[in-house]
């Protein structure tokens, strides 16, 4: 992985599992009106909303979150044989 195009994705990939955790988390210790809750809420929903359309929700399941985090995994390692 010493191509710039396989660090730069192992490097988003790292970045938006951290922001995947904290997007789990931070409900349960961080109010609704957070400002910092509120940024990591816009920047995770950029990328569940399109899956959430295609996927639809079962119960309180987030099955979008899920495939996210799934098609993250496979970029890392798809970039890791770059």
């Amino acid at each position: 992985m010493n191509s710039f195009l396989g660090v730069f994705i192992n490097t988003f990939v790292n970045v938006m599992e951290a922001l995947l955790i904290v997007y789990v988390v931070m409900p349960f210790f961080v109010p609704p009106s957070n400002r910092f809750r509120g940024f990591v809420d816009s920047i995770v929903n950029t990328f569940l909303d399109p899956i959430r359309r295609i996927i639809p929700q079962t119960g309180p399941f987030d099955l979008a979150f899920m495939a996210f985090w799934g098609l993250l995994i496979f970029l890392q390692a798809a970039a890791s044989s770059l």
